[in-house]
């Protein structure tokens, strides 16, 4: 019982709120708020070897299971702050591989679990496609257990039995696109109480313990949300009010905004660098100032990367739109300078920006 209680509280430990939920209290247009989701998988599971004990009729052996086979479904929501919840069914199946102790070895036999589990995750981001998280469950399991004896010609097992259960889930999920993703998930079961009734009458105590390897693909309802073009949000130290300004700021600046983690330009950013490469050639502009700049999720020196990789590919689109390349200087500056203050590790759209200047 004592492991039972370890791993419930490990489970409500990893459920309520962290130090680190701190950075996403003004991530209000996360790419995981309020997401739909469904997922499968399927995989493994490996059964600790257990004892069905019942001292009235000094009824005891140990069992030991093959390596089984499991499928997992679930049903979720991506919530703000990094969290996710969701309910989730689950079958494990395993093949007796020994019996010891009452009637002589086992010839056979195996084991079904069914289960029903309501999970807490947390989603730890990062600037990558790859999506580490940690969680827990509780709900219920279904157990029913068959194994023969040959020398004493019985069947020994465990009638359908519902026994309170929680597990501790730790995965990786991969972003494949805006809604698909993979993901690899390990989950530790353990019931509550350990009681439970034979198949020919009686009752025993048991012991069940569930180690279970799985990989699956999850698909999100939602996209992620993007800035509206056009749209930004001034910030005061009394206030914070939103304005809406066109995205050409005045006549010799323009502004593009990128997704998270990316450096490709979208269908709008491209219909303002054609204004800009337009009104640069009509003016005869010589010197075009182009600064790259990102959120603060990450490591300084890869932000810094990312935002020299977004001004080149800003300069690139501005070439091949009729700008000589000579008249182009581009710069980085990672997550300084910021359009909108945020604290560390908070994805900011209006900040995953380039801005582009006519010089004098």
């Amino acid at each position: 019982m004592n492991k039972q209680l370890l791993l419930l509280g490990a489970a409500l430990a990893i459920i309520l709120p962290t130090g680190a939920s701190a950075n996403y209290w003004t991530d209000y247009q996360s790419n995981y708020m309020w997401n739909p989701y469904v997922s499968a998988a399927g995989g493994l599971n490996i059964e600790q070897e257990h004892p069905l004990d019942d001292n009235a009729i000094g009824y005891h052996h140990g069992t030991s299971m093959n390596t089984g086979w499991d499928g997992t479904g679930a049903f979720g929501v991506s919530l703000p702050y990094g969290f996710r919840t969701e309910l989730e069914g689950g079958y494990r199946y395993n093949t007796v591989r020994d019996v010891h102790g009452f009637a002589g070895p086992a010839t056979g036999g195996h084991e079904d679990n069914w289960s029903a589990m309501w999970n807490v995750l947390y989603d730890i981001k990062n600037p990558t496609r790859f999506t580490p998280y940690l969680g827990g469950g509780i709900g219920a399991v279904w157990l029913s257990y068959r194994n023969e004896h040959p020398v004493a010609g019985t069947t020994a097992g465990i009638s359908d039995n519902m026994l309170f259960a929680a597990q501790a889930i730790g995965g990786v999920d991969y972003k494949i696109s805006d809604h698909f993703s993979a993901f690899t998930q390990y989950e530790y079961l353990s019931p509550f109480n350990t009681h439970a009734d034979l198949a020919g009458g009686g009752e025993v105590d048991t012991r069940y313990q569930n180690h279970t390897v799985t990989v699956g693909l999850k698909y999100a309802f939602n996209s992620p949300k993007q800035p509206e073009p056009g749209v930004r949000k001034e910030y005061t130290a009394e206030k914070t009010t939103t304005v809406t300004k066109s995205i050409q700021t005045d006549a010799n600046s323009y502004m593009v905004f990128f997704d998270f983690n990316s450096t490709e330009l979208t269908p709008e950013a491209r219909k303002i660098l054609q204004t800009a490469a337009d009104n640069a050639n009509r003016r005869n502009v010589t010197k075009i100032e182009v600064t790259g700049h990102t959120d603060t999720v990450g490591s300084d020196a890869y932000n810094m990367r990312l935002s020299k990789k977004r001004a080149e590919a800003v300069k690139a689109a501005l070439v091949s739109m009729g700008v000589k390349s000579t008249e182009i200087t581009t710069v980085g500056k990672g997550k300084t300078d910021l359009l909108v203050p945020t604290a560390d590790g908070v994805r900011e759209p209006q900040n995953r920006r380039v801005e582009i200047v006519y010089g004098q």
